[in-house]
């Protein structure tokens, strides 16, 4: 759905504006029968998704959704609760649309299955404010308290405007956020739209990020423009806006159509990797993998910590690497351990493929690993 700094008091009602990664927190899903499933049936991997839709501090952190998965990874169908609010719940259905999954499996084959799965929120707050310090900050601590914090968006509605045509940014960010959702004052998206590029200007990432997502995605009635979309997202990222750098790797990287440029990839999910967030180091390993020249080692070096956490797209990346000995000589005791770890039940063709070339040394080794008397390198 898979977008922390200030952002807005209210939920950002536009689909495709995810975690993400996402960026920051991953879904959960707990699948139900669509098919007759037993035992033999091995559950969906979630391996794509956009980021997590931004919601205001007192929202909920997340909703659970019912979709169908097709054998093909694609979600077929989704549906919120009945009593789910509408703006929250179609936001998370067209999102929910975009996540790709690793087919659920039967005896072998993938197979179509019902699932549910959580979907996440990016709970975002306004920027905190010195007790002292700049005026306008001190008002805008009062307005938040008594309005903003019980939702009282039409008395606090006025009083940020007075703040945002005093030049303050992040009053200006939260009177756009009104006028686009329409809470407290009559829906307007152009208002919003020029309220939430003047904070932008004025270095407001949630501003940044919020522009930039409209204007990538053309969602909510903002007419599409790549080309301000990524200016916008660039200045967010630029500041170190996790999500926005997730969402950058990801375009650069190819996905939703955008040419990839894997330099560029490499340089927005590097910044993310070097926060120690697994997602970047997984998806930064893949880019490496992927750029021109490959750069196996690079690769290594940040699937390594990724696989450690227990990401087992990057320990199968990473056994890959030791298996063909990409990453320096072959090490097949160590390409092993990693795709066992990948697949505890030892059904994966790379394990039996692997377990066929390795000597009984080799294997004892790897076992030997496994039970923890070492770690794989």
């Amino acid at each position: 759905m898979n977008w922390s700094t200030a952002l807005l008091p209210v939920l950002l009602n536009f689909a495709l504006i995810p975690s993400a990664l996402s960026a920051g927190t991953d879904a959960t899903t707990r699948t139900v029968p669509r098919i007759a499933e037993d035992a033999a049936v091995q559950s969906t991997r979630l391996v794509r998704k956009m980021p997590a839709i931004p919601v205001s501090a007192g929202g909920p952190e997340s909703l659970w959704l019912r979709v169908v998965v097709g054998a093909d990874g694609r979600v077929m169908e989704a549906a919120a609760p009945p009593d789910t609010e509408p703006q929250l719940a179609r936001a998370a259905v067209a999102t929910v649309r975009h996540w790709v999954y690793e087919p659920a499996v039967r005896d072998g084959y993938p197979v179509e299955v019902e699932t549910e799965v959580n979907v996440p929120f990016q709970i975002v707050q306004p920027a905190k404010t010195p007790v002292s310090g700049d005026p306008l900050d001190r008002e805008f601590a009062g307005i938040q308290n008594r309005y903003l914090s019980r939702r009282d968006f039409r008395r606090g509605f006025p009083a940020l405007l007075k703040l945002a045509e005093q030049g303050h940014a992040i009053s200006a960010a939260q009177v756009a956020s009104l006028y686009f959702e329409g809470r407290g004052v009559t829906r307007d998206v152009d208002k919003a739209l020029t309220w939430w590029r003047s904070a932008a200007e004025r270095g407001d990432i949630g501003a940044q990020y919020a522009l930039g997502s409209l204007y990538l995605f053309g969602n909510g009635g903002v007419q599409k423009n790549i080309e301000d979309g990524l200016r916008w997202l660039e200045a967010a990222g630029s500041q170190g806006h996790l999500q926005t750098l997730m969402l950058l790797g990801s375009l650069y990287s190819g996905q939703d159509g955008f040419p990839p440029d894997i330099r560029r990839a490499i340089h927005w999910y590097l910044m993310a990797a070097r926060r120690g967030y697994v997602p970047a180091q997984r998806a930064l390993g893949r880019a490496y993998l992927a750029a021109v020249p490959p750069e196996p080692d690079k690769a290594a070096r940040y699937l390594k910590p990724a696989a450690q956490l227990g990401d087992r797209e990057a320990m199968r990346n990473l056994a890959r690497l030791y298996e063909d000995g990409d990453a320096g000589a072959v090490d097949r005791v160590a390409a092993y351990v990693w795709y066992r770890r990948a697949d505890p039940n030892g059904f994966s063709p790379a394990l039996r493929r692997l377990s066929a070339v390795m000597t009984e040394p080799e294997l004892i080794e790897a076992h030997r690993r496994l039970a923890g008397t070492l770690v794989a390198r």
